[in-house]
């Protein structure tokens, strides 16, 4: 404690400072009283934090690393972190639901169905990993006008008509139209960098119709499909921005493109794994 006159640090049960020679008898009593006071507040006392971790355990927390000893701070801090670290692994494991034998299982069938695809998907992935990689190398904005255009217009030469027949990819969206009049599809490949999108779109082409109808066999099988699930799918890719090219004209940078297909056919080949 502190004499309350000269400001010098005394011992707690002095009756008169050795510095200053004044009494501090009634200050001393003053101070023992508050002091006891201080420790008998029952919110302060860590058997009450303890409770409250129960009841409510933000307050329970805050109560306990405010006022209990360094022992308990550390026991409780450690169980709470334990806890927390458990329900982040849990849901990390929730997340990462694409297990290596789910994987491994997507790349044998994907890569026995692109052997089966007519035209070949494979080479289609190939004049498109050519197209990124050049695109990516071109330093101008003219020269990547020039690379976009060169390698759409060798795209569009090898998919002719557009049609095609058991090509995979992966479920990404489907959902009933804004007027439950049909549903929109979307399948997405992403393997060794390769990345493109093949959709009904959100409205049907204005020469095509490319959503599905609620009373066709189609939508039936479109019902049962999942994000996730891989499947395999035939018909003809739609030119929805005119009759020139199946890219879109209004983007330079095609390389992971945004295709329109109007779907014939439609089956899955490996279901998406559930979380648990």
């Amino acid at each position: 404690m502190y004499c309350k006159y000269c400001g010098k640090e005394i011992a707690n049960n002095s009756e008169s400072c050795p510095n200053c020679g004044r009494s501090l008898k009634e200050f001393g009593e003053h101070f023992q009283t508050s002091h006891k006071e201080n420790n008998d507040q029952f919110y302060k006392q860590t058997w009450f934090g303890i409770i409250m971790l129960f009841v409510f355990w933000p307050i329970g927390l805050y109560l306990i690393f405010k006022y209990s000893g360094k022992f308990t701070k550390i026991l409780i801090g450690g169980f709470f972190g334990l806890i927390f670290i458990t329900a982040l692994g849990t849901t990390f494991n929730k997340i990462h639901i694409f297990d290596d034998s789910w994987d491994k299982n997507v790349a044998k069938v994907m890569e026995e169905k692109l052997d089966q695809s007519v035209p070949s998907q494979k080479i289609f992935n190939e004049l498109l990993t050519d197209y990124k990689n050049e695109y990516k190398n071109a330093k101008t904005d003219l020269k990547r006008v020039s690379v976009a255009l060169n390698h759409q217009r060798k795209i569009d030469e090898f998919l002719q008509s557009g049609d095609v027949k058991n090509w995979v990819a992966q479920v990404y969206l489907v959902e009933p139209t804004y007027d439950k009049k049909a549903a929109k599809i979307a399948l997405r490949y992403n393997i060794d960098g390769v990345n493109y999108e093949i959709t009904t779109g959100i409205i049907d082409s204005y020469n095509v119709k490319t959503l599905i109808p609620t009373n066709s066999k189609l939508y039936e099988k479109a019902t049962g499909l999942v994000k996730g699930d891989i499947v395999t799918f035939s018909g003809r890719f739609v030119k929805d921005y005119g009759e020139n090219s199946y890219f879109n004209k209004y983007r330079t940078d095609n390389t992971s493109p945004e295709l329109k297909f109007q779907f014939e056919d439609i089956n899955v080949e490996v279901l998406a794994p559930k979380v648990i």
